[in-house]
């Protein structure tokens, strides 16, 4: 649970880590993916021999010139949605500086080899060769309590419904 975690990992939403044992027991229920990640703020900073003129997130810029270089920043971003976690939905885990997904990984894959998370944070912010300086704290997802799966509801299913004799063959 992320609120109980040490500092870089502490967050006061609650939020349960995505493992193969919480899977088993959040499967086919509403949940809301995030993506936890921490970095020094000197990650972000461009150097006097590395300059990055890619495009980023307003947030990281703002990041780059608010924050003391040694300060350690957490980032928690959404991941997207799931109706019921089957283990076959996309995750987003990297976006682009007009905050549209770029990189997706099925949530099976971003739960065991979560190493893609600090390489996609790395590639977002345009320094791929300062990925060991990135570190995550995995996948985390809350619940949506009241928003259970309850199938597709198609014109066949209001016949269905409105005419059972005609329909029960």
């Amino acid at each position: 649970m992320a609120p109980l975690r040490e500092m870089p990992c502490k967050e006061s939403k609650f939020m349960v880590k995505l493992t193969p044992v919480t899977f088993y027991f959040a499967r086919n229920m509403a949940v809301r993916f995030y993506t936890l990640r921490y970095m020094p703020v000197r990650a972000i900073r461009n150097t006097d021999r590395v300059i990055v003129t890619k495009p980023i997130d307003v947030y990281f810029s703002i990041l780059r010139i608010r924050k003391p270089k040694p300060e350690i920043v957490q980032v928690s971003t959404y991941a997207g949605d799931s109706s019921a976690l089957s283990g076959k939905e996309d995750i987003v885990i990297a976006r682009g500086p007009d905050r549209e997904p770029r990189r997706l990984l099925k949530s099976y894959v971003a739960m065991t080899l979560t190493y893609h998370l600090r390489d996609a944070l790395a590639r977002e912010l345009g320094f791929r060769t300062r990925k060991d300086e990135i570190g995550h704290c995995s996948v985390y997802f809350s619940f949506n309590f009241g928003k259970t799966y309850k199938g597709e509801v198609t014109q066949e299913y209001w016949y269905r419904r409105r005419y059972p004799a005609l329909m029960s063959r």
